[in-house]
């Protein structure tokens, strides 16, 4: 009896261990299977990420390049344009055409300041797209307008099924708005995964499709700087008397400043000019001096363009060695270049540009807009228009030595006309009637500067 109870406490201890055990693995087999089941669920749904991440980074891609093209594209039908305009003007001055994005400037902007600027950008946006029909809106996009592809863009697809099977939209496409702000053309495009979502004439920002924006700014050569300045000296003034600009009849414009001048001005006694500021003369039109005049003159008034750049622009006939015979005949609104120092010279016709390469010597009359390096004036003359004398106007150059009225060499200095130095200054008598002419840019311009500052947003 003893044994026979022994025997089946055993057994059912064994049986007891081995459910036990039973039950142990069966736990330790599910779990594993719960990890393993998780660590696939996490593989996939990280492949699936990888997957969207890459369509992504594919999207914004595409979307990129097509807002790059749209931005390249615009500029090249701005140049088109300018040039067709520019053409145009020259066929008949009075009936210009319009290009598809551009027309020429209604009402070209007068100079306001005593200084030049860089030039403007001659042109507005054709009535398709501009804001609206007076002062700046001319010149800015309305908000729902843009410039889009005429057949549409597609940005290059390697492999159209592989993109299909991971959901990737293949159209792709772009459009453009500008803004003009003095000799700056401002773009802003922008490119779109959806052809559609692109071409719609609305706020894209609600699309969940990958856009991205492309801003660049570029700037005008070649244009005509203005300023609102009888005469302009680069360096020095130093005359026994005031060159006081007037009008050619009463009522026709005064300028901003009489005379504007970078370094010293000096003169002997007391002069009386003319300004906005004052009709009569006098009182708020004292000479202004200007220190940046003194840098970087001629490209300020010719839009970027250099000395160079402007000569090879011109036609040979419009390229003449001094002045022979002691007149130079003009035509209105063409440009000149003279080499070389002239003396006592009258240049008739015009008003045109003329640009002297050299010293001017003497009496001098000219109409229009007169550049010259140096200036030393004696006797009379008229200039109708505006002066411009790069370095200095003088007797002489700085430093010459030159004898005094009791025969003592002397050298010549900024401030002799204050000393009365009667030798040692300009003397010159000349009337200096002041006429804001409207001149066409340099036959070299209106072109786009091809270093344009360039920038994305995501």
């Amino acid at each position: 009896m003893t044994n026979s109870t022994t025997a089946s406490a055993l057994s059912a201890s064994v049986y007891i261990q081995k459910k036990q055990r039973g039950v142990a693995a069966l736990l330790i087999t599910i779990l594993i299977a719960l990890i393993a089941t998780t660590a696939v669920f996490y593989s996939s749904r990280g492949a699936v990420q990888v997957q969207r991440n890459t369509a992504g980074n594919y999207q914004l891609s595409i979307a990129q390049q097509a807002a790059e093209e749209g931005a390249s594209q615009f500029l090249r039908q701005i140049q088109d344009d300018m040039e067709s305009i520019q053409k145009s003007i020259q066929d008949d001055p009075n009936n210009p055409k319009p290009g598809k994005i551009l027309e020429k400037e209604s009402t070209p902007a007068g100079a306001t300041s005593c200084i030049p600027g860089d030039g403007n950008f001659p042109y507005d946006f054709v009535k398709e797209y501009r804001a609206g029909e007076t002062g700046s809106d001319r010149k800015t996009f309305k908000a729902d307008k843009f410039v889009i592809p005429d057949t549409g863009y597609h940005a290059p697809i390697d492999s159209k099924d592989t993109l299909t099977a991971l959901g990737i939209q293949q159209g792709s496409s772009w459009r453009v708005q500008g803004h003009i702000a003095g000799n700056r053309l401002y773009i802003r495009a922008e490119g779109c995964m959806g052809e559609d979502d692109c071409k719609a004439e609305k706020d894209s920002k609600d699309t969940l499709l990958p856009r991205a924006v492309v801003r660049r700014v570029t700037l005008l050569k070649g244009t005509l700087g203005v300023s609102s300045s009888a005469l302009t000296i680069g360096q020095y003034y130093d005359n026994r008397t005031a060159i006081a600009a007037k009008e050619p009849t009463p009522g026709s414009g005064l300028p901003q400043c009489a005379v504007a001048y970078g370094d010293s001005y000096s003169q002997e006694g007391a002069g009386h000019y003319f300004c906005k500021a004052n009709k009569n003369g006098g009182s708020g039109c004292e000479p202004q001096k200007e220190p940046g005049l003194k840098n970087k003159l001629f490209e300020s008034f010719f839009g970027g363009m250099s000395k160079a750049e402007l000569k090879a622009s011109l036609p040979a006939t419009n390229i003449l060695a001094g002045c022979p015979t002691g007149t130079i005949d003009v035509e209105k609104d063409n440009y000149y270049w003279i080499n070389g120092d002239i003396s006592n010279c009258t240049i008739s016709g015009g008003p045109a540009v003329v640009i002297i390469n050299g010293t001017v010597s003497g009496s001098f009359t000219a109409t229009g807009m007169i550049y010259m390096n140096n200036f030393n004036p004696q006797g009379s003359g008229t200039v109708t228009g505006k002066l411009i004398v790069e370095g200095y106007l003088d007797a002489a150059a700085p430093g010459t030595i030159i004898n005094d009225a009791g025969g003592f060499p002397i050298a010549n200095g900024k401030n002799d006309a204050e000393q009365s130095r009667t030798t040692h200054a300009g003397n010159s008598s000349l009337a200096l009637f002041y006429k804001e002419y409207s001149f066409p840019s340099p036959p070299g311009g209106p072109k786009l500067d091809a270093t344009s500052g360039n920038w994305i947003d995501f």
